[in-house]
């Protein structure tokens, strides 16, 4: 046999394919324990930018600087979350996702209004988790399957009303007891991120926040996203899945929210 084709003996094989393995489970490791980066932002896509497009490119170069596993986003019109998805295509940091209108709105060109998660992962099944509505509005629980950080995960964004009035206070109690139920449910199965405007302040937001009532989340920014003077907008992932929260807003000249951002890392 010549000496080229002469094959290694089996030992060196045996070391090659054991490197090869524990260099692919350092990487996994490596994936795993980089922090899962999320962006949450209330872009006040009707009231403040009748269905305008200026935010949806301060949305992109938010995105293409953060570089965000998840993005959720609240009072988006229909044509911004399709021309956020065409101007992220191709992009040096793509994402896709998936939009739900609550009700029509007329500032928006074609009329829907909503809530819309995006993922720079695979976009896997929506999934809808349903809320009190006692007005004409149909809000709910946005969800995407797909993966971040290493590993599956259901991340979800909500809009709950802002509760005014009687009528108002009582399907914001109704609203925010329900996508607590939701919510605590599915983290106690997998691994949960949501990011939503919530109009609720953290001292509000003990049933998801609190162990001893059930609370299976952390907040990443616990004081400091204020909107007109108070927190309402949050970024929660469930402990039992992440640890090391960090985050903090970000203000923009389009929206009357700040834009928040957040990470934490898989356990």
């Amino acid at each position: 046999m010549p000496l080229g084709s002469q094959r290694p003996p089996a030992v060196i094989v045996a070391g090659l394919l054991l490197a090869g393995t524990l260099f692919t489970a350092g990487a996994e490791r490596a994936a795993a324990a980089a922090p899962v980066k999320v962006m949450d932002f209330n872009i006040c896509g009707a009231i403040c930018n009748h269905g305008g497009y200026g935010v949806v490119e301060d949305v992109r170069n938010r995105v293409l600087r953060f570089r965000p596993a998840i993005l959720t986003l609240n009072e988006v019109c229909a044509g911004q979350f399709w021309r956020l998805t065409s101007r992220l295509k191709g992009s040096a940091w793509e994402m896709s996702g998936v939009f739900r209108p609550q009700r029509h709105d007329s500032r928006c060109p074609g009329g829907g209004f909503g809530d819309a998660v995006l993922t720079a992962g695979a976009v896997g099944r929506r999934e809808v988790l349903p809320l009190p509505n006692l007005g004409p509005e149909h809000r709910a629980v946005l969800c995407l399957r797909t993966s971040a950080g290493g590993g599956p995960v259901l991340a979800c964004t909500l809009h709950l009303v802002t509760g005014r009035g009687t009528t108002g206070s009582r399907e914001k109690y109704l609203q925010s007891a329900a996508a607590a139920r939701a919510l605590n449910s599915r983290a106690a199965r997998g691994a949960v991120i949501v990011g939503g405007d919530f109009n609720l302040v953290p001292g509000q937001m003990g049933a998801l926040l609190n162990a001893g009532r059930g609370g299976r989340f952390f907040d990443v920014d616990p004081q400091a996203a204020a909107t007109h003077g108070r927190k309402i907008d949050y970024i929660l992932f469930s402990r039992g899945h992440f640890a090391n929260p960090s985050g903090g807003p970000e203000w923009s000249k389009y929206s009357d929210h700040r834009a928040l951002l957040g990470q934490a890392t898989r356990r």
